[in-house]
């Protein structure tokens, strides 16, 4: 994790090669939004959900998302490849609270 706490770079102990990160802003509500993610070729082990509980360990506060419709945000952030179910799989979980700027309690996560 960097120094502003705002990102999380995934990197290979090994070969000392970065394999993917997670990019966080900060919002005036006190919530973080994320704004980039990827990790490749660790699709599925885990190492998105360990970034994220670190994440609120360590900086706490609520993670929320761009909406899942496909289009880019004027800050750049938009969920692609595998990113609409991952993050519908943390939510689920507890490690994303929901969608930015939505009452996330009707997107279904939280009935």
């Amino acid at each position: 994790m960097d120094e502003e706490w705002t990102q999380i770079e995934f990197i290979d102990i090994k070969s000392n090669k970065k394999f993917g990160e997670f990019e966080f802003k900060y919002l005036d509500d006190g919530s973080y939004k994320l704004m980039r993610m990827y990790s490749e070729p660790c699709k599925g082990g885990g190492i998105g959900r360990a970034a994220l509980e670190m994440f609120q360990d360590i900086v706490g506060g609520q993670v929320v998302v761009s909406q899942n419709d496909g289009q880019v945000r004027d800050d750049g952030s938009h969920l692609t490849q595998d990113a609409p179910g991952f993050v519908n799989k943390m939510i689920s979980e507890g490690f994303i609270y929901g969608y930015e700027g939505r009452g996330n309690e009707e997107d279904g996560f939280f009935d």
